[in-house]
């Protein structure tokens, strides 16, 4: 990643110092620090200049999932709706199940999450999941979004799992759940 050089105030002194951008969060963060520390000099109305200001890092994209799943294992019983989404394993892998997976059919850029139940006129509903902050669709996923909606299925692109359960939920017609 690139160090951007940035005007800091720290200490009633401005100082420049090398930054790197995170590419999840677009938060410029000190170069000397870990990724995982996720520590941001801010001004913040409260905060003396030069005191950190911890920052929650974005959940990665299966985290977000796990959440989801956590969410709808919690109303599946009631709601037989919520047992026909399923999740599509096709993230990326090292070259050598890359190779066997794809002989054995897995393709690069399906939904994350397909339910086959119609319901609004929709043949099925299609959510590609992100997470919350950063994330983007490729080309080979929106080239899929686009058949399946082509193809009179509901599609979706949903940053977070909040966002997917809201999506869920309309689509089934469950609004008492969210």
């Amino acid at each position: 990643m690139p160090a951007v050089l940035r005007t800091v105030l720290i200490g009633g002194r401005y100082l420049r110092l090398p930054f790197w951008v995170c590419p999840g969060c677009n938060v410029q963060q000190p170069r000397e620090r870990r990724k995982e520390d996720v520590l941001v000099q801010m001004k913040l109305p409260g905060l003396q200049p030069g005191r950190r200001a911890v920052q929650t890092p974005c959940a990665p994209e299966d985290v977000e999932q796990q959440r989801l799943f956590e969410q709808i294992s919690r109303y599946e019983r009631d709601h037989w709706q919520l047992t026909t989404l399923f999740h599509i394993p096709n993230e990326r892998w090292n070259a050598l199940e890359c190779k066997l997976l794809s002989r054995q059919g897995v393709r690069a850029g399906v939904p994350d999450l397909l339910s086959p139940v119609p319901s609004h006129g929709y043949f099925g509903l299609a959510i590609e999941l992100k997470r919350l902050r950063g994330g983007r669709v490729e080309q080979t996923q929106r080239e899929w979004l686009d058949l399946l909606r082509w193809l009179g299925w509901r599609v979706a692109v949903c940053k977070g799992w909040q966002a997917a359960w809201t999506e869920i939920c309309d689509y089934f017609d469950l609004e008492e759940l969210i």
